[in-house]
């Protein structure tokens, strides 16, 4: 997931897990999407309470690639005004951007610390 989609999903993280219905209704829609695959969906289901089970899903949604838009659509139907929720967040560019600048340096820090120990 681009790092865009992320902060919109962590800016409406609290309303997630406040959803009032569980992950399961969104799950099938984003395996048939292949979003998810039936071990994500176990993972998720094995958690006890529907809090946990929703945390279970965003940690999971939130490394798969290409993921936001399908989660988005489908959220949509389900749970329409999260979406459009998700949709009016404001985006911090300035914050994706000095991530990508530490992922950057971390990245030539070990970089250099390999040449080094070589």
């Amino acid at each position: 997931m681009d790092a865009e989609s992320r902060q919109r999903i962590q800016k409406c993280y609290t309303s997630l897990l406040d959803l009032d219905c569980t992950p399961a209704d969104l799950l099938g829609s984003l395996v048939e999407k292949q979003v998810l695959d039936f071990d994500d969906q176990e993972r998720i289901l094995a958690e006890i309470t529907s809090k946990d089970k929703a945390e279970k899903f965003i940690s999971i949604l939130i490394t798969k690639e290409n993921s936001y838009k399908p989660f988005r659509e489908v959220l949509k139907k389900a749970h329409e005004f999260i979406g459009e929720r998700l949709d009016a967040v404001e985006i911090d560019y300035d914050l994706i951007k000095k991530g990508k600048q530490i992922k950057r340096a971390i990245y030539f820090y070990y970089l250099f610390l390999s040449i080094q120990l070589s």
